[in-house]
């Protein structure tokens, strides 16, 4: 390859060499050194570096992990941003990513890898649970910028097992007494609504803050709510049934199409303030406290309580690992909000003053149905509203009892019963629930 000077119009010689490299079909000229020796190597790498371009070897993707890291992850931001994540979100993000790479001495996206990233995981955190945070973080950005088929450098790093790890901050689940309380404060509608959100259906902060009028599904014939999965890399959902004392919260209030449900979550100092009015204590003997992820313990609590199942567990509270809720099987809608149903109210002393009972009706299917003659077909119902098929597991108790079998879970012809009325709930009786109607189902295993 040959390199030469340009004349200019006075006749003297440029002072850089330049030379010719082919770009596919056509010859392109590029301005090289004033050295001679050096214009000329420099000359056939950026040949070879064409020749790989027009090969489909160099792309754009692999330009973008050229970049000194740095402003890769500079680029990631952005593309966070023009998703519309949300703010927090990306200020949590750029805080990681920078202590990841301070950490890692990270020059290059090549410096990325598993040794690295477990050698540095102690010094970032000393939870298991941060420490699983800052994974989660390091795999997003390494899934954003690796080109289609290349091999992931962190595919065999694994999360660090919570199960009985250590906790900085330890939480407790409230006992039905504070709960009730907590909810008899005099307070605003959203605030309340807030708290049921996680005491009832076990939302988190985020979920809760995120909530629009388009997740939730009232008109359907069990109320349920689309929740977007954490991990998911698409717009999948998880869908859950809402409980009764949500709906009850929810009637009445003007829901706008794309408006966010709450104007805000309550933070922790007012979470305090409620809970100084209500007689309970922020922290018990141990130092466990009960603040707003506190309720989302206490929900996981009352559903062991009323023997709820694991399948049905895991589904309601959306865990994505089993080393946070142990296994894993298929649980329906019916299902699920049978669960729900089982959870107290918090004003249910009030009610049953109300209807000068002590008891209310101690079976939660024969509360909201009257009877069974429609539950197959609203059954199908709900099946096209998970996108699941309940024919093989809810058309008789035989099968029922299969699928249970086979998912681990222990079956109880009386559930299959409660499974076949919750699903033939009609509109009217459910909403005899949200109106204020008590109830107290039986809290027989799932």
């Amino acid at each position: 390859m040959k390199v030469f000077k340009i004349a200019g119009r006075d006749g003297k010689k440029s002072a850089n060499w330049y030379g010719k490299i082919k770009a596919g079909r056509k010859w392109r000229r590029v301005k090289l050194f004033t050295d001679k020796a050096a214009s000329v190597a420099q000359l056939v790498a950026s040949q070879r570096e064409a020749d790989k371009r027009a090969a489909g070897l160099i792309t754009a993707d692999t330009d973008k992990l050229a970049l000194p890291i740095r402003e890769l992850a500079k680029v990631y931001l952005d593309s966070l941003r023009a998703q519309n994540k949300d703010a927090d979100h990306v200020r949590i993000s750029e805080w990681m990513l920078n202590r990841l790479i301070d950490a890692g001495k990270w020059q290059t996206f090549r410096d990325i890898t598993v040794s690295g990233v477990e050698s540095m995981l102690p010094t970032l955190a000393q939870t298991a649970s941060y420490q699983n945070k800052f994974i989660v973080r390091a795999k997003g950005f390494v899934h954003w910028a690796l080109p289609d088929g290349w091999a992931d450098p962190l595919r065999r790093l694994r999360r660090v097992k919570e199960k009985g790890a250590k906790r900085t901050r330890e939480r407790r689940a409230g006992i039905e007494a504070e709960v009730r309380a907590l909810f008899a404060v005099g307070m605003p509608a959203d605030r309340k609504l807030a708290y049921a959100l996680a005491a009832f259906n076990g939302l988190r902060r985020n979920e809760a803050t995120d909530l629009t009028a388009t997740n939730l599904h009232l008109d359907a014939p069990i109320p349920f709510v689309g929740l977007l999965q954490k991990q998911g890399q698409d717009d999948s959902r998880d869908y859950i049934p809402l409980h009764p004392y949500v709906l009850k919260l929810l009637t009445g209030r003007l829901l706008m199409p794309g408006a966010k449900l709450l104007r805000n979550v309550p933070d922790m100092k007012t979470m305090k303030r409620d809970l100084e009015r209500a007689g309970v204590d922020l922290k018990d003997q141990q130092g466990r406290r009960l603040d707003y992820h506190a309720l989302r313990h206490t929900f996981q609590t009352n559903l062991d309580r009323t023997g709820c199942s694991r399948a049905t567990k895991k589904r309601l509270m959306r865990h994505a690992h089993e080393d946070v809720t142990d296994g894993y099987a298929h649980a329906e809608l019916a299902e699920m909000f049978t669960a729900l149903t089982r959870l107290q109210f918090p004003d249910a002393q009030q009610q049953a003053a109300k209807t000068g009972t002590n008891d209310a009706p101690t079976d939660a299917a024969m509360t909201i149905a009257k009877s069974c003659e429609m539950s197959d077909h609203l059954l199908d119902q709900t099946s096209l509203i998970m996108g699941q098929s309940v024919a093989s597991t809810v058309t008789n108790g035989k099968l029922r009892g299969d699928a249970c079998r086979n998912a681990g879970s222990r079956y109880n012809r009386m559930t299959d019963i409660d499974l076949h009325s919750s699903a033939s709930t009609g509109r009217e009786e459910l909403m005899q629930v949200i109106s204020g109607q008590e109830v107290r189902p039986s809290t027989q295993v799932d």
